[in-house]
Formats: structure tokens, sequence, C-alpha cells
């Protein structure tokens, strides 16, 4: 099976170590393999060539466009964010020896631009990744759910701890009808905070009013298989 992924995040997050602990074959332009950007991206378009590549892409990508253009370049399976603290980033780029001087200066110039408009997930560590092709059907919908969000800025804040906590159960909870239920009831949690949000702001908006009139789908087959279960949504309904 194909898999190409790309990570993408500032300098001194980690990109290459991460990369070089999958066991997949890594393209990194800071390699001394690579003389030249354009003997890089020759290389880059051979590997979206490749239906049966296995690789890991390392590229800085701070803005939608330019991670879009990227994965697009070496038509990627996977895109995640590897990202870290701001002093813990300036630790690793000068522990590192290359060139402090100048990897402050692009993670300065990356930090600035840097957008997550396009819902780009931080990255959820090698089991989760490598399981991902293998998981319930629904645990594969909470994934796609999770990994884009188009909403207002508001919107996307309130939601942030909810995907945070998702990220985590998918990379150290295995496959299992607890771990369905458990993100089925998250993707609940989610939508409420996010009505709770929009009706005490008073938006009127069309993207918050569609948000406020939606309401979670009742699974009366759930309650019925077990009528001690609650859930604070259901008052509302």
């Amino acid at each position: 099976m194909r898999m190409v992924v790309l990570l993408t995040g500032p300098p001194g997050a980690g990109k290459s170590t991460l990369a070089r602990k999958s066991g997949l074959r890594v393209y990194d332009r800071d390699d001394p393999e690579w003389l030249s950007e354009r003997q890089f991206a020759t290389a880059l378009r051979k590997l979206a060539a490749d239906q049966a590549a296995c690789a890991v892409v390392i590229r800085s990508a701070a803005t939608c466009s330019v991670r879009r253009r990227a994965a697009e370049l070496v038509e990627a399976t996977h895109t995640f964010l590897v990202m870290a603290p701001r002093d813990d980033l300036v630790r690793r780029i000068r522990e590192c020896g290359r060139d402090p001087k100048r990897d402050e200066a692009g993670l300065k110039s990356w930090l600035a631009s840097f957008e997550s408009a396009d819902g780009v997930r931080e990255f959820p560590g090698w089991p989760a990744v490598f399981g991902e092709g293998k998981r319930h059907s629904f645990t594969e919908s909470a994934l796609r759910r999770f990994g884009k969000d188009h909403r207002p800025e508001d919107l996307r804040a309130v939601s942030r701890p909810f995907r945070d906590l998702a990220d985590t159960l998918l990379a150290q909870v295995p496959d299992s009808p607890e771990l369905t239920a458990g993100l089925r009831e998250l993707i609940e949690s989610e939508d409420c905070a996010g009505r709770a949000t929009v009706a005490n702001k008073g938006r009127t908006d069309h993207v918050h009013r569609c948000i406020l009139e939606r309401r979670p789908r009742a699974r009366t087959q759930d309650v019925r298989a077990d009528p001690r279960r609650t859930r604070p949504c259901d008052v509302r309904r």
C-alpha cells in the first residue's frame, strides 16, 4: 500500500528525527545528497509517480497554500504538522550546531507566516499513522472530521482541546468498540461546545447560524441497547 507522509513544521521541531524513526525512505532537503533544490524537486516528482512508494517528505510549509502544493507535488497520503513550544524550538536550533543564526531567522519568519485554516493535524505518532489504513470505518471518519476545520477562528479555538484529545486517543488507544464510542461522544461534545459558543455570542452570520441550527442525530438504537447511558446534548432534542 502506498504511503507518502508529508511532515511540515518550523526549524527545530524535530521533523528529521521523527522521519527517521518511521523506517521509511526520508526525503529531506537538508541532507547532503541533495545538491540543489532542482535535484530535490526532481526526486519528489519521481516519488509522486511511484505507486508503491513508502516515504516521508520533510518541508517547512508554513502556509496553507504551500502545504497544499507540497502535498500535491508528492501525492502525499498524509500531511502532518510537527510543532513545539517556541523556547524548545530555539533551544534545539542552538544545540543542532548547523547555522543557528540562519535557522533562528527562519524560525521567526515561519512563525510570523504560519496558517492553520486548512486544519492541518499535528503529528500523532507513527503507531497511529501506520494504523490509519486498518482502522474501523467510524474511526476513519473521525480522523477525517478532526483533520480539517474550515470554520471561523472563534469556533476553531473552542474545538482545539477536543481535537487534541482525539489525536491523543488515536495515537494511544487501539481500535475497539469503546474507542469508537469515545470518539463519537467527543464529536458530539465538540458540537455542543460550538453551538453554546455561537448562542452565547449572538452571532447571526450564515456560518454561525448553520452551526447553531444543527443538532446531533438521535441514536435511538444506542439508547435502547444501554438505557443507563445519558448524554448532555439529549435534553435539547
